[in-house]
């Protein structure tokens, strides 16, 4: 494992924690739950000072985590992944009618 994707891990445990949350526990409620969940996710992180706060927009629920660039071994990458950022990603973003 190069240090780039070590920088990136890191960066991402946080985030795929919260992801696994709210698709594990918050799924688990009614339309009325979810909203609920979400206010309150939302809330705790505010409080926590959680590195990667969702967007304002929608619900957690719109959101899935773009963390495309863990898997890269390219060493040309390797200055570049010291500055990528993971993100939320509202999942409308991937879905064509």
């Amino acid at each position: 494992m190069t240090a780039g994707m070590r920088h990136r891990l890191g960066l991402l445990l946080e985030p795929w924690f919260i992801f696994s949350l709210v698709w594990s526990i918050g799924a688990t409620t009614d339309d009325d739950g979810r909203v609920k969940f979400s206010k309150y996710l939302r809330s705790r992180m505010e409080q926590m000072g959680t590195g990667l706060p969702f967007p304002e927009e929608g619900d957690v629920f719109d959101y899935c985590l773009e963390d495309d660039t863990l898997g890269s071994n390219n060493e040309d990458e390797e200055e570049e992944a010291e500055e990528w950022k993971p993100k939320w990603v509202s999942y409308k973003n991937f879905i064509t009618y």
